[in-house]
């Protein structure tokens, strides 16, 4: 696994303590829309990052090398998105 300072990619992850980090009081829930607005967007950004590996890799001949997080994958497997 590729390591990460994401704290949703953490062991101990705390999805209570995570939202309440963001909204620690009622008058805080008026960024609620926003903080939504940023994840749908995040989303969006990772199904296209997705949709383009897809595409490279399956237009690429069974044999092809690629490049990708500093190390050489060979033939048409998935790419990781991240490093």
């Amino acid at each position: 696994m590729l390591s990460s300072d994401d704290p949703l990619d953490s062991d101990d992850f705390d999805a209570i303590a995570y939202i309440n980090s963001y909204f620690p009081t009622e008058s805080s829930m008026k960024r609620l829309e926003p903080f939504v607005a940023r994840v749908d967007a995040n989303i969006v950004q990772l199904d296209e990052d997705i949709s383009r590996a897809v595409q490279v890799v399956a237009a690429s001949p069974p044999d092809a090398v690629f490049w990708h997080c500093g190390r050489w994958l060979v033939g048409n497997g998935l790419l990781p998105l991240k490093c």
